[in-house]
């Protein structure tokens, strides 16, 4: 899930998850939320912690489902 779904499911504001995963500016949760920035590992890690598991850090790369990319590749492999 992205973090900005996960914010807007949650009603939590920026300000309320900054101070969540102790980062120093409002700024930087709105970056995260749009992709424009990727967290460090130890900031990562406490987003992941501060939404129980429901953002994870594959989140910030775009990377498909498991079972979706599973999928594409069972597809890709039949057609050969």
């Amino acid at each position: 899930m992205r973090l900005d779904q996960y914010l807007t499911q949650q009603k939590i504001p920026a300000a309320a998850f900054k101070a969540a995963i102790r980062v120093a500016s409002v700024n930087t949760v709105y970056r995260y939320r749009r992709h424009e920035n990727i967290p460090e590992p130890e900031i990562m890690r406490r987003i992941y912690v501060v939404t129980g598991g429901r953002v994870q850090p594959n989140d910030f790369y775009d990377l498909p489902n498991l079972k979706t990319a599973e999928n594409q590749r069972g597809r890709s492999k039949a057609a050969a």
